[in-house]
């Protein structure tokens, strides 16, 4: 049979080379606008950002009450009321900061782990033969 010809299985070299040719050309305002809508919609998802949330809005909480504890009596009921929950709620601000520095330390360690995965997949691949089609 012919040499030239791509019918047959035989490599053909008339036949346009699929991987030389040019990439098609891609909409970067539109690849940006959705890397940024799933960094977004990732960072919504993670536990990090919900820590980090929670440890806001407790730091917020806490000023809110030292604030209110300064315009008390010292002897009444509601100063006493008022220094109890401050330091109830400083023991859980300090809980939830640990709780986000532990949640942004896992975080790390998976990327760190996944980042190990991809580079043994990348030199498992690499050291494969070729396979001949």
């Amino acid at each position: 049979h012919d040499s030239g010809s791509s019918s047959g299985g035989s490599i053909g070299f008339d036949a346009p080379c699929i991987s030389c040719a040019s990439p098609p050309a891609v909409d970067l305002p539109a690849l940006k606008q959705t890397t940024a809508r799933l960094r977004r919609a990732a960072a919504a998802a993670s536990f990090n950002a919900a820590a980090e949330h929670a440890a806001h809005e407790a730091h917020h909480s806490h000023e809110h009450l030292e604030q209110e504890l300064a315009n008390l009596k010292d002897d009444s009921k509601e100063a006493w009321e008022a220094k109890a929950l401050v330091c109830v709620t400083g023991i859980m601000t300090l809980g939830t900061s640990f709780l986000c520095l532990s949640a942004a330390y896992m975080e790390t360690d998976c990327g760190r782990m996944l980042a190990r995965r991809a580079k043994r997949l990348r030199d498992s691949i690499a050291d494969r033969p070729p396979i001949v089609q």
